[in-house]
């Protein structure tokens, strides 16, 4: 008879079937706090209040992916995509690469109601990501899909249709293995019975959201002036800057921690403060 254990997948196997996985930051602050980068397989969301740098982080990846050749999804929903600003990226991080060769690695698509996005989610990402090998989706932002919309007349189909594109998100992410990084705008923490990490605003979309993502990240851009000055590395920057933090607000798989970074041409850069 055959051996029983054979009917079995033993934990070790489970192990390697399951070994992490992570998108690269090229910045080694914010992948130590990531536990080594973005994880594939599971959903980030980056939070904060406006100008924090939550579009910042996201062109940041886009970049460096597109640099090593890997293709990324990027799904616009608030205004135009600032090309430029990922173009200041990639040339100042490599000033002799083909830039229209890193360019064709990242996928733009300009998503302008729930309904589409919806549309984007059953068929066009399924396909690309397939037809790709892409390991990074950026949606920037999911608050904006909802912002204004007149087709959502109650407040329960609003939270039925977040219930269904935040699963929809999750088993995108869960069924290729790929990192989806998502923007989330704030709102006011006006009455609000749950934690608010003694903050006077609370992430957009509510509870049930949040119980499509892994992570959340909560970025602040602070009152602190990082100066020309303070070290040989930052002698390059235009201008003073302003320091920005990045909190894991919780996590399935990554303890709370924080760092600080600063927002220069070549991205993001995390600052190492010492007493």
């Amino acid at each position: 008879p055959p051996d029983p254990a054979v009917l079995f997948n033993t934990a070790a196997d489970q192990l390697r079937q399951h070994e992490a996985q992570y998108i690269d930051l090229a910045c080694p602050l914010l992948n130590q706090v990531l536990g080594g980068g973005l994880l594939k397989g599971t959903v980030t969301e980056i939070t904060g209040e406006a100008g924090s740098g939550k579009s910042q982080v996201c062109l940041h990846a886009s970049a460096v992916c597109a640099l090593r050749l890997e293709p990324v999804i990027y799904l616009q929903t608030e205004a135009n995509f600032p090309l430029s600003r990922l173009l200041e990226i990639m040339r100042s991080r490599d000033p002799e690469c083909d830039i229209d060769e890193r360019l064709s690695n990242v996928f733009i698509k300009k998503i302008h109601n729930f309904a589409e996005f919806e549309r984007v989610l059953d068929k066009d990402l399924e396909q690309l990501i397939q037809g790709r090998n892409i390991s990074l989706v950026i949606i920037d932002s999911i608050t904006a899909i909802f912002r204004g919309e007149k087709d959502i007349d109650e407040s329960l189909e609003r939270t039925e249709i977040i219930q269904r594109l935040g699963r929809k998100i999750k088993e995108l992410s869960e069924r290729h293995g790929s990192a989806v990084l998502v923007v989330n705008q704030v709102a006011d923490a006006i009455n609000f019975p749950g934690f608010t990490y003694g903050r006077e605003t609370i992430p957009s979309l509510g509870l049930i959201w949040t119980n499509f993502i892994d992570s959340r990240l909560y970025l602040t851009k602070t009152d602190y002036l990082v100066s020309r000055t303070a070290s040989s590395l930052l002698s390059g920057l235009p201008v003073d800057t302003r320091l920005r933090s990045l909190e894991v607000d919780f996590s399935s798989y990554l303890p709370e921690d924080f760092f600080n970074f600063i927002v220069t041409p070549d991205g993001i850069n995390g600052i190492q403060i010492t007493e």
